[in-house]
């Protein structure tokens, strides 16, 4: 089991992020804590949290994620009945053994060797960046995932429901 911030998450984790890539798509937040990695492993990994019973909010993963033999997930790999994701975003490099995504390489949350979805708690206003190379996103009756958006609709915030931005001038 690896996760980019943590394994296992059972109490509340907010302003937070896991960022490697400085040319990837970022979230701005004075008051966000967090890390900069690259993940690699032989096992499952996920790019923020592994396994999640609690509470994550306004929260970040854009990193690079490799694994050679097992499931990966762009922000948490198993997502339980008491877990609540609101407001966080993925927006990972998958790279997996067989260098195309398949149904093991999931953008948001984790499937389990059947390709179940590993999502009994709430997810809202959440979101991960797709590339036209995702395939095989699991989408099921009765499990919570993230929208899926394209480059174009992740950088417009009119459809990132939930999220503040602030505008800056230089």
């Amino acid at each position: 089991r690896t996760a980019g911030f943590v394994g296992t998450n059972s109490g509340t984790i907010n302003y937070s992020y896991v960022k490697a890539r400085e040319d990837t798509i970022s979230y701005n937040s004075p008051s966000a804590t967090g890390a900069y990695i690259r993940a690699a492993t032989n096992g499952n990994v996920a790019g923020f949290v592994h396994v999640n019973s609690g509470t994550i909010t306004n929260s970040f993963a854009n990193t690079e994620l490799i694994t050679t033999s097992a499931f990966m997930a762009g922000f948490v790999y198993q997502n339980s009945s008491a877990g609540i994701i609101s407001e966080c975003y993925a927006a990972c490099t998958l790279n997996g053994s067989n260098n195309s995504l398949d149904v093991s390489e999931q953008p948001f949350v984790g499937v389990d060797e059947a390709g179940t979805l590993l999502s009994d708690g709430q997810i809202e206003n959440s979101y991960f960046l797709i590339s036209d190379n995702y395939s095989e996103i699991v989408e099921q009756d009765g499990k919570a995932q993230a929208i899926a958006l394209n480059t174009e609709n992740f950088i417009d915030s009119d459809k990132l429901t939930g999220f503040v931005f602030i505008n800056s001038t230089s």
